[in-house]
């Protein structure tokens, strides 16, 4: 991490401040948030050292907002102690920088999504900081009436608050369900969307055959060109079944999410994670493909707007078949593992299990329903 920079010049003091700041930005951007460390360190309970860091956040997010607020309020008054407040904003700053290099060190464990979490409340921290004392470093929160430096103050303490008010999530188990639990939102909205589309029933005017093109200007002009013609907005008699075929998909995807989650909870039942390293990794894994599934649906619902461009849609049903293949699959090797670690038939729980088959059946189905629909679509 930087060093606080020595307090002379106050103008001098906020241009070090700025570089220090500038400095830590770049070290957090550059931490590699994208991947889980080779084994987790937990699941349910949260190791000492990554409650420290936490606890470093807190404690540099409650530094930053009452700083903060005292450095906007002696902005007008005097620069020098003005200068002398950013010696505490700077410190906390450092502090959660500290916690978030600790968070992301394969050490500590920490799964993906505790990495990221941490990282882009701390990165936006740091953002807010910057941007506030930018307008008093430019001059831009001068006079009586100018309250410039107090919103951008006002949005330092947002960023405090979302810390202090504990709506970051904790540890590996909080912060991996947040994510899936918002990829299975995610497919809701999706699938809301698009069902009051499908509701809508056929265009009354069928549009022409959509060419799949990468030409940008003629895409512009085909979008235009539909726009005059009107019913661009709804699908066409051809396309509803289409449509309709990938909107099950999304369902599925929702189901394996969810199935995801249980089988988590359930595997972490039959030993601490102290006395079964294995069963970590099989969370990491399971998150891994069930994010795959999330993102998936984001990319699917992207390519299903009236006028379906077939060959995009194709690619990415082929691609979302693939990443629910592959969870099912590690569900179905999950049951196995369970059963020879205890030593016994038991595996998941019924309810678990039930779900599984379903979805399992249900997959076979709707991949098929999707891919004979788009088959008859440019047949």
């Amino acid at each position: 991490m930087t060093v606080s920079p020595q307090l002379d010049d106050p103008f001098e003091t906020q241009k070090q401040v700025l570089a220090a700041l500038m400095q830590l930005e770049e070290s957090l951007k550059e931490l590699n948030d994208g991947v889980s460390p080779p084994t987790l360190s937990h699941y349910r309970s949260i190791p000492e050292d990554v409650k420290e860091s936490y606890s470093l956040l807190t404690q540099g997010a409650e530094i930053i907002h009452a700083s903060s607020t005292k450095y906007t309020l002696l902005g007008k008054l005097d620069a020098t102690e003005q200068g002398r407040a950013l010696r505490d904003i700077v410190n906390g700053c450092q502090l959660m920088g500290t916690a978030c290099l600790v968070i992301h060190d394969d050490q500590t464990g920490c799964a993906r999504p505790t990495r990221q979490h941490c990282k882009r409340v701390t990165r936006a921290m740091v953002l807010s900081v910057l941007q506030m004392i930018h307008v008093w470093v430019d001059q831009l929160a001068q006079g009586s009436d100018n309250n410039l430096g107090a919103q951008k103050a006002g949005t330092v303490w947002e960023k405090c608050n979302v810390i202090l008010e504990k709506r970051l999530p904790q540890g590996n188990r909080n912060c991996i369900r947040r994510d899936l639990l918002t990829y299975m939102k995610d497919c809701a909205d999706t699938m809301t969307e698009f069902q009051d589309l499908i509701d809508q029933g056929p265009s009354t005017a069928e549009r022409a055959e959509v060419l799949d093109t990468n030409d940008t200007d003629f895409s512009v002009l085909h979008m235009l060109q539909q726009a005059l013609d009107g019913d661009e907005s709804t699908y066409t008699e051809n396309e509803l079944p289409v449509a309709t075929a990938t909107l099950y998909l999304i369902k599925l995807s929702r189901g394996c999410i969810n199935l995801s989650m249980q089988c988590m909870e359930e595997i972490t039942g039959y030993a601490a994670d102290h006395e079964e390293v294995s069963r970590l990794d099989w969370i990491s894994k399971l998150y891994d493909l069930a994010h795959d599934v999330g993102v998936g649906v984001t990319d699917l619902g992207a390519t299903m707007y009236p006028p379906l461009q077939v060959s995009s849609l194709k690619e990415q049903v082929e691609h979302q078949c693939t990443v629910i293949r592959n969870l099912l699959s590690c569900v179905s090797e999950l049951r196995e593992f369970i059963r020879k670690a205890t030593n016994s038939n038991q595996t998941l729980s019924l309810d678990t299990i039930s779900l599984f088959s379903k979805l399992e059946t249900a997959f076979q189905k709707r991949h098929g329903e999707a891919m004979h629909a788009i088959e008859m679509f440019t047949s």
